[in-house]
């Protein structure tokens, strides 16, 4: 509908016409009193407007107080608003005032002036009377004093970096980029540009008596909106305000989404260049092509074709636990199979003692049934993670190994019961000998070391082993660092020894163990190893190739493959023959930095597998994913290493980021490059630049042109390479690059549009910090001032960069488990004055909970976008949903949503381990009573009344979602840790 009357009868007309209009889930205007010839908005969100009252100087001025119009004395025919929220007016004499808040005071420049924009940063412009070719002459308040500009214009707004956009007398649009004017596409009478960048303007299309409204996209086009009006001013969400030719007052404001009570789930199936980090493996051992392996944080992905070229991936969406360790895929005689996963963290709270961290299958992965330990078994919550599942080599004996020692389930019995094993021990590692001999590695503590027990864990026995005895670590990622053949005739592990590691082999069944010699003497030390690191190796797989009469061995640290051989008519005399070799033939094998295939993937080798048949195949799994080889030679650096695409269907990327426009879609992981779909449907995907892109922050439409990406790591806390792309921070720094402030800041920047970020940048000795701003995209810094923030070195300041704006930036500290919230009024205005707020808030213990486990530092933490005031966050402390809302100084818990969560007890919001069980929560731009929080363990959850009620969407497989990015109003794209993307459709 056209936003015009021709009488007042015409617009109860046009309101009912709206009413029933198919747009009624779009934005609406909505009329405000009183009439007005023009309008502005400071940084800080206050209206002002020239009335429409004759008075001396023009018309008269008035406040917008939240519920009508305050009039001050004066006059004028023009007015901006400054980030303080104070009127600058030209009146009708062409002279400049500003008001003090209480007086105006004369602020004229040499020559009369015709219009005024001022900045979100404070900087103020004027288009003058002295004409010249395309309008009249620009002026720029510098240093308390007018100085001219080059330039030409009738019309001028400033944007939050101080630089303006014009309208000259052909309507021709302009915006000011590095002291040069950048001409835009389409024409204009006015134009306004919101503190946080955006864009829009009255065009010279005739709309009644008015003419239309126009959004500048950010790219080289302007979208339409309905209405027509003839001045215009753009608040701090970047939503207009605008006056027509009748002088009315229309604001634009959110109409309230329907959403379906059944919106449709699709997990994208996206064609990308890698897997995502891979965590467990399981091949069967009866049936090579079957292989099912996990992401890092659960989500199960299932092959029956694993020896194929082609291969394909099932999605176990039924499976819903978290943090899978280990997973033992165990034959039937009937050609079926069972499958069993432990996992280390649990946000089940069960109503018995007994740890429900085991499941199985009978159904190859399809239809899962708890199997938990005897109810008798107490075992406390601190001790229920598992690592290793191992089954009997004469027969279906399963043994489950984790910090409560190790559990056995004979055979033929549904019953798991507890083994002895030295006091007090965790084991973290476990093989199964064909003799019925168990090795079990202990983590360190008094007894940490090797043991054997002959009599299937009845009686155990320290092994002989070179002192000081190995320790175990409590890792996921090297719980295989004790690794049997698969006849179970010889075993190795790798002892960690503060500084490296070394490789062992036994060929008495784990009785007694010999160091490996190479040709650097003693033993393989990580520091000696080219391309290794301190960590260790990650896997051991021994082969015996019967057809060769030969002991394959093959090992992985986190950024190479290496690979001996040693011959023997059985595996024991070759690895006896390998012990013994003084300069046994080690090959450097593959490494990752220049190795065909893993480049691209990520490095950190996980585990290593090997597939039966003709060929023979390996398979390798990385924080990249899965490549796979034949093996066609005796040097692995000539295998043909593929790694796995995710089209196949195993998307297993942990996503913790997910943003784009209508017609473009990002996403960033940890382990891999960010991906980028151009068409936004998420089809076809490419690799965009760095490895670890997984914090992306999106110049969205509206502000810089072109469109741009900007990826961040933040465990460097700075900007990874090839991510910025429209300055060259010449001749300050390299290309493309972003040049941190002073060394690495401490958090994600926080982004204002037009190339203005803020970066703190870290805790200066014996605490506080200072705060860095840019406004040329990260290439020149200055010191905010007096924005020094309290708190103690080595701590760090978490922040939301959707929760700020050019007027409000909110930042949460955990300073020494207390959460103080600081709010900065207006962070672009260098008024000296401007400083921090600590709200005085309470309700909210042990600070606001944390995102993720490795790197990622985001808070669970949203602010209503329509009002600052407005917060949700996870409490740490409690893992408890809290809410705050304006006019009000505590927080306080969300009943509904504990209760919706909990489920009767079944579900807590601390897991086992101490984590959250909230892991994002985000206010739909399109309805800021519409929020979306999404957990690890219960899925998605959703608020239609601003965070009051929640209701639970129940979806299958979609687990742990990190990021959500609203493509319209009812649709919106979830990004999830380890299981993929998902597209919901309200």
């Amino acid at each position: 509908m056209k936003l015009f009357q021709f009488t007042v009868n015409m617009c109860a007309l046009w309101c009912m016409l709206f009413i029933f209009s198919p747009q009624a889930h779009a934005d609406i205007w909505r009329i405000m009193p009183g009439q007005a010839n023009d309008i502005a908005i400071g940084a800080n969100g206050q209206i002002w407007a020239i009335g429409n009252a004759p008075t001396g100087g023009g018309f008269n001025i008035v406040k917008w107080n939240g519920t009508t119009w305050e009039a001050i004395g004066g006059g004028g025919v023009r007015i901006a608003v400054d980030p303080k929220g104070m009127p600058w007016v030209i009146n009708n004499g062409g002279q400049v005032w500003q008001w003090n808040g209480t007086t105006w005071v004369a602020r004229t420049a040499a020559g009369a002036a015709t219009d005024i924009g001022i900045g979100a940063n404070g900087q103020v412009w004027i288009v003058t009377l002295s004409s010249t070719p395309g309008g009249f002459r620009l002026q720029s308040l510098i240093n308390n004093s007018w100085t001219n500009i080059d330039g030409a214009g009738n019309r001028i707004s400033v944007g939050p970096n101080g630089q303006p956009w014009i309208v000259n007398s052909s309507g021709q649009i302009y915006e000011r980029i590095n002291g040069r004017w950048d001409e835009k596409t389409g024409s204009a009478t006015d134009i306004s540009v919101g503190a946080n960048g955006v864009v829009w303007v009255i065009g010279r299309n005739a709309v009644g008596g008015s003419f239309g409204v126009h959004r500048w996209d950010g790219n080289s086009n302007w979208n339409t909106v309905d209405g027509g009006g003839t001045q215009i001013a753009v608040d701090h969400f970047g939503r207009p305000i605008i006056t027509n030719h009748l002088k009315e007052i229309y604001r634009r404001e959110y109409t309230p989404t329907t959403l379906s009570a059944t919106p449709r789930v699709i997990a994208m199936n996206m064609d990308y260049y890698a897997a995502g980090r891979i965590s467990a493996i399981c091949v069967n051992p009866s049936n090579p092509n079957h292989v099912i392996v996990s992401g890092e944080t659960g989500g199960l992905f299932e092959t029956t074709n694993a020896r194929s070229t082609t291969r394909s991936w099932t999605h176990l969406r039924d499976f819903d636990e978290f943090s899978v360790t280990d997973i033992l895929i165990l034959p039937l005689s009937d050609g079926g199979s069972e499958v069993y996963v432990t996992c280390s963290d649990s946000y089940k709270n069960p109503a018995t003692p007994t740890p429900l961290i085991y499941m199985r299958s009978a159904s190859g992965g399809r239809s899962w049934t708890r199997v938990g330990f005897s109810a008798s078994t107490n075992i406390a919550k601190e001790i229920r993670s598992a690592y290793r599942l191992v089954k009997s080599k004469t027969d279906n004996t399963i043994y489950a190994a984790g910090k409560f020692g190790i559990f056995q389930k004979p055979e033929g019995s549904a019953i798991w019961s507890r083994l002895g094993m030295p006091p007090g021990s965790g084991v973290t590692a476990l093989e199964a000998m064909s003799d019925g001999t168990l090795i079990v590695g202990v983590e360190s503590g008094l007894s940490s070391g090797v043991y054997y027990s002959p009599d299937n864990g009845t009686h155990w026995h320290p092994a002989v082993c070179p002192s000081p005895l190995p320790s175990f670590r409590n890792s996921i990622t090297q719980r295989f660092a004790l690794k049997a053949d698969a006849s179970g005739q010889i075993v190795m592990l790798s002892k960690y020894t503060g500084s490296g590691v070394q490789l062992f082999g036994s060929v008495d069944y784990g009785r007694s163990w010999t160091a490996f010699r190479n040709q650097w003497g003693t033993g393989w030390v990580a520091s000696r190893i080219p391309g290794g690191g301190a960590g260790g190796f990650e896997s051991i797989l021994p082969v015996f190739n019967t057809s060769r009469n030969r002991l394959e061995i093959y090992v992985s640290n986190a950024e190479n493959i290496f690979y001996g051989y040693s011959s023997g008519t059985t595996a024991q005399a070759a690895l006896t023959n390998a012990l013994n070799n003084a300069t046994f033939p080690w090959q450097p094998g593959v490494t990752y930095s220049g190795g065909v295939g893993f480049n691209a993937g990520h490095e950190d080798t996980r585990q290593l597998i090997f597939l039966e048949g003709t060929p023979r195949k390996m398979g390798i799994t990385s924080d990249g994913g899965i490549s796979f080889q034949n093996i066609t030679s005796d040097n692995p650096e000539t295998f043909p290493w593929v790694l796995e695409n995710s089209n196949t269907g195993l998307n297993a990327l942990q996503a913790y980021n997910v943003t784009g426009s209508g017609r473009e879609l990002y996403f960033g992981t940890q382990d891999n490059s960010y991906g980028y779909n151009s068409n936004g449907d998420g089809r076809v995907w490419s690799a965009g630049g760095g490895k670890e892109g997984y914090v992306l922050n999106r110049q969205g439409v509206g502000y810089d042109n072109p469109w741009t990406l900007y990826g961040l790591q933040a465990n460097f806390g700075k900007m990874t390479g090839n991510f910025i792309d429209v300055n060259d921070c010449s001749p300050a720094g390299s290309p493309g690059r972003w040049n941190a402030p002073t060394g690495p800041g401490r958090g994600i920047p926080i982004w204002f549009g037009a190339g203005i970020y803020i970066q703190d940048d870290g805790p200066a000795p014996g605490g506080g910090s200072s705060w860095k701003i840019t406004y040329d995209n990260g290439c020149t810094w200055s010191n905010m001032p007096n924005s020094t923030f309290p708190r103690g070195a080595g701590e760090k300041a978490f922040f939301s960069s959707t929760a700020n704006s050019p007027f409000n930036m909110i930042v949460t500290l955990n300073n020494s488990g207390t959460t103080v919230i600081g709010r900065f009024a207006n962070p672009l205005n260098t008024d000296p004055a401007n400083t921090w707020q600590y709200p005085s808030m309470s309700g909210l213990t042990g600070g606001i909970a944390v995102v993720g486990r490795d790197f990622l530092t985001n808070p669970v933490l949203a602010v209503n976008p329509n009002d600052p005031q407005h917060m949700i966050a996870c409490e740490s402390s409690t893992g408890k949903l809290k809410i705050i809302r304006a006019g009000s100084s505590t927080w306080t818990e969300v009943s509904t949503f504990t209760a919706a969560y909990e489920d009767r007890g079944r579900y807590s919001l601390k897991s086992t381990t101490g984590n959250v069980g909230i892991w994002s929560i985000d206010f739909s731009p399109y309805d800021p009573q519409i929020v979306l929080l999404g957990t690890v363990a219960r899925g998605l959850f959703i608020s239609r009344d601003g965070g009051n009620n929640w209701t639970r969407l129940n979806f299958e497989g979609l687990f742990q979602p990190t990021d959500f990015h609203w493509k319209s109003p009812q649709e919106v794209i979830v990004s999830t840790n380890a299981r993929g993307l998902f597209r919901i459709s309200f």
